[in-house]
């Protein structure tokens, strides 16, 4: 598989930081939604007079409503998502600076009940001596 989830995450997160961090204007109101799963996809080329690549599947669907069910501000990921991140930190030894915090089992879709995460990027969480803080 290839290794885009770490760097979706921690590029998210920084987006995230940016966003929250302020932007000198306390009225400045901006917050989006993120969800992130992984799985299986089927992928093609979609029209002919603008084609366009699309992803299809109960994968996309899933992300799709982790996005959806999210919190404003806040990166929502899924189970599987979690075990491939860390899986990731411990083959590559890269230590990565957020927190999963479980928000417990929801149906995702229906008839699919999955344990979903936020992504916790705040200092006093992932300052930790702590090697793995997922």
């Amino acid at each position: 598989p290839i290794p885009c989830v770490p760097w979706q995450s921690q590029t998210s997160g920084q987006y995230q930081r940016r966003v929250h961090g302020g932007s000198g204007n306390e009225d400045y109101k901006f917050e989006m939604r993120i969800g992130i799963h992984s799985g299986k996809v089927c992928a093609g080329v979609v029209g002919y007079k603008m084609p366009r690549y699309h992803l299809f599947g109960q994968t996309v669907t899933i992300a799709e409503c982790m996005e959806s069910s999210g919190e404003p501000g806040k990166i929502q990921i899924s189970a599987a998502t979690k075990r491939y991140l860390e899986e990731y930190e411990m083959e590559s030894e890269e230590k990565l600076d957020f927190k999963c915090v479980s928000r417990g089992r929801r149906e995702v879709i229906p008839d699919v009940v999955l344990e979903t995460f936020l992504i916790d990027f705040t200092s006093e969480l992932t300052s930790s001596p702590s090697k793995h803080n997922i």
